[in-house]
């Protein structure tokens, strides 16, 4: 058993899995919105079948975005995503500043 993903020669079995997705992003490419989430029990080898897509992908007009997200709050959530600035938080979130110092005083 493996705890970190795998990929290459030793990822094996979830090739229908692994077909569904590169189905999804051939449509999301055609102009179709897709999103996917692998949800499940913890090491069952959903970071394995993100891994070994991402091992595989050669597109250049998409970009992939891969989000491990454990069990936590919204605001551990969210600093995965915190930008440098206060500023930037504004423009990229469109966050009122009043949500946004709640999130910052709590560091």
């Amino acid at each position: 058993m493996y705890n970190d993903p795998v990929t290459g020669k030793d990822f094996f079995g979830r090739e229908k899995v692994l077909q569904l997705i590169e189905t999804r992003d051939g449509a999301f490419a055609k102009g179709y919105r897709q999103n996917i989430s692998l949800i499940g029990q913890p090491l069952i080898g959903k970071s394995s079948i993100i891994c070994q897509y991402l091992f595989n992908f050669s597109k250049t007009d998409i970009i992939p975005v891969y989000v491990d997200v454990e069990k936590c709050t919204f605001l551990q959530f969210l600093d995965k995503f915190k930008p440098n600035t206060t500023e930037d938080a504004i423009r990229i979130w469109k966050i009122p500043l009043e949500l946004l110092k709640i999130f910052i005083l709590k560091k």
